[in-house]
């Protein structure tokens, strides 16, 4: 019979490896004195012994019985379950704030969570109080790499802020984005470069493609796109980055003259921002209102639906796409 073949191989194969290990001065493991056992265990890792699920040798197939359902032999435990990728928004981690939801939530996204970023948020708190965007707007702050999870913000940066009456949120800790678990949160991610944005959008437009009407990759945008200066400049690589001035850990005045220029950077920037949305909130006001309501829940929901409207009429962030990432080429006429 074709298993005794298989078992009669497994045994001469374990024989040979008994052999040479003997030779070599190993002393050969228990579990490979039983051919038969040893092809058991390799066969079937979850406890069932090889040839379990199948009818013995000369026995009686019954009417019903597993082996005999459809005239044929039953497989069901050798059948692997197939595993289907869905749109990582669909996966989002729940929020019991339902008026956190209605917020206009914007993300700044560095690459470690301990300056930039961190800053960004804070200036932005800072500049919404009497914004008029007050109780509108919400915004956080994560890194794209697990480098600093768990830390507080740089010393260079906690100095800068002390320097601007800057206060930043107590207990502030590094946190990594996980776009399957924070992307339906937030209706607006803001990258400060080439990089963090080369890190998100990867992910993100893996997603957009598993899905028919995917538009995550929309809600990415470069901070400096808001800076008064950097925004002129359309056409050079880069030239809207706000470079991380930690880079290269140079220490002492030097750092902290960098945080500081940067400081200056993330500030106008997030000045353009919040004048940004402040004429996407006109737009739909009329007599200072918002859909015809003074209610600020309402006014948030009326601007949370222009800003979603105004990302998805944006052209893309440049990043660059992986060949299998990329959208087919038009074929020549």
């Amino acid at each position: 019979m074709q298993l005794g073949r298989l078992n009669v191989r497994a045994q001469s194969s374990v024989a040979r490896g008994t052999s040479i290990g003997a030779a070599r001065g190993r002393k050969p493991a228990a579990h490979h004195q039983d051919g038969a056992t040893a092809l058991a265990a390799t066969a079937a890792p979850s406890g069932r012994a090889f040839g379990s699920g199948l009818p013995q040798v000369g026995a009686k197939l019954t009417r019903g019985s597993p082996a005999a359902v459809g005239g044929g032999v039953s497989v069901d435990h050798l059948v692997v379950q197939p595993v289907v990728r869905s749109n990582r928004s669909s996966h989002a981690a729940p929020d019991a704030d339902a008026a956190h939801r209605r917020k206009v939530n914007v993300l700044f996204l560095g690459e470690s969570n301990i300056c930039r970023s961190v800053l960004a948020s804070g200036i932005m708190q800072q500049l919404l109080h009497g914004s008029g965007l007050d109780g509108m707007v919400d915004c956080e702050s994560m890194g794209t790499r697990d480098y600093s999870v768990g830390d507080s913000p740089h010393s260079a940066a906690l100095s800068i802020a002390a320097e601007h009456n800057l206060k930043l949120l107590d207990g502030t800790q590094a946190r990594v984005f996980d776009d399957n678990a924070h992307i339906s949160h937030f209706d607006l991610i803001l990258v400060l470069d080439k990089f963090t944005a080369a890190d998100v959008l990867r992910q993100l437009t893996k997603s957009d493609l598993l899905s028919s009407n995917g538009r995550l990759c929309d809600k990415v945008r470069l901070l400096g796109e808001f800076h008064p200066a950097l925004s002129q400049n359309t056409t050079e690589p880069g030239a809207q980055d706000i470079d991380d001035p930690l880079y290269g850990n140079v220490g002492g005045d030097e750092e902290l003259h960098a945080v500081r220029g940067c400081y200056a950077l993330l500030h106008d920037a997030c000045q353009g921002l919040v004048l940004w949305l402040t004429q996407l909130r006109e737009a739909d006001m009329v007599d200072g209102t918002a859909a015809g309501t003074s209610n600020t829940s309402s006014n948030a929901a009326v601007l949370k639906a222009r800003l979603r409207a105004e990302l998805e009429s944006m052209r893309a962030v440049e990043w660059l796409v992986p060949p299998m990432l990329s959208p087919p080429s038009p074929k020549p006429v």
